[in-house]
């Protein structure tokens, strides 16, 4: 009898041991398994550099101007507006959203133009589509650029623009204000082949730190509907990571790309769609959405532009991680 309540004793010693390191064991591979899915979690990505290309938005955007430039670029946009003996340039977009956010994002970084307020005045005229002051600017331009006496003798009228942009004005891939974007327009987006980002990474820019949470399809109501297929809705996070102030223009620096590589339009009819034109201070963090117009896709890709440093990040959207409506 004594022998056998030692045996059984012994026994039950030994699955208490036994379940004591299978327990130790699970526990550790756990805790292993949660310590790789937090380091996968909470890995940071570096941006790429932004591939260099040939055609002329490229060059025009994707890096800051000096003031020369930059007013050679508006002395071009003014052609659009004002009538000239002798028009020197022609801008190769149309004014729009998107051209007006653009050359907003080069202001705010370029404050020490000497002509900073003015240039201010010229692109709220844009947005607002004010026509009166085009003359003024114009042949302020040519004085700055010291061009020869073309000067601007007054506004075209509405026929005479749209018969310019016609004729001069060579890349509609922005589309103008009046237009309803039916169609698609090709992009010139390049994949950084090297890195494939996910919903979910992070990218530690040089003055910020940018992660895609999720991608959602969004429902529009009696009012809005989309003009082409789906809103596709971005979160995002931003944190300044700098010791300065930066600003964020979503139109100006981020870019949604289906699988054949056109630019889907941002829209403006949904709310919450500004939420992440920012100006942010040294370690804030803002959560907010961008939205799209977007054509069905297989999958799409999420492009966001350092453009004062020439980097970008590119997330890898497959349809069916995107949630539904």
């Amino acid at each position: 009898m004594y022998r056998k309540i030692v045996a059984f004793m012994f026994t039950i010693s030994a699955l208490a041991i036994g379940y004591l390191i299978f327990s130790i064991v699970s526990d550790a591979k756990v805790i292993q398994e949660i310590r790789q899915k937090e380091a996968i979690e909470n890995k940071v990505y570096q941006p790429q550099p932004i591939p260099e290309v040939t055609n002329k938005e490229s060059t025009t955007f994707h890096s800051i101007p000096s003031e020369e430039q930059f007013q050679k670029m508006l002395h071009e946009i003014s052609h659009q507006k004002v009538s000239a003996a002798d028009k020197q340039g022609h801008f190769h977009l149309p004014i729009s959203d998107k051209v007006v956010d653009q050359l907003t994002y080069i202001l705010d970084n370029k404050k020490n133009f000497e002509h900073h307020d003015t240039y201010r005045k010229i692109v709220a005229d844009m947005k607002w589509e004010v026509d009166k002051n085009w003359v003024d600017y114009h042949n302020s331009l040519n004085e700055w650029l010291g061009y020869p006496d073309d000067n601007a003798t007054g506004i075209m009228t509405d026929s005479e623009q749209n018969a310019y942009i016609n004729e001069f004005v060579n890349d509609n891939s922005y589309g103008t204000k009046e237009e309803t974007t039916n169609k698609k327009f090709k992009g010139n987006f390049t994949n950084a082949e090297s890195q494939v980002l996910s919903i979910g990474d992070t990218v530690q820019f040089e003055e910020m730190k940018v992660k895609l949470r999720t991608v959602s399809y969004v429902n529009g109501n009696e009012f809005t509907r989309p003009q082409h297929d789906d809103f596709v809705t971005l979160l995002v996070t931003i944190k300044n990571t700098s010791n300065k102030v930066i600003n964020i223009h979503p139109v100006a620096q981020m870019d949604l790309f289906d699988s054949e590589s056109y630019k889907q339009p941002h829209t403006y009819m949904l709310k919450g769609n500004d939420s992440l034109h920012q100006v942010l201070k040294p370690e804030q963090k803002i959560y907010g959405k961008v939205i799209f117009d977007a054509h069905d896709s297989e999958f799409y890709q999420f492009v966001m532009e350092d453009v004062i440093h020439r980097t970008q990040a590119v997330w890898h959207i497959p349809n069916d991680e995107i949630y539904p409506k």
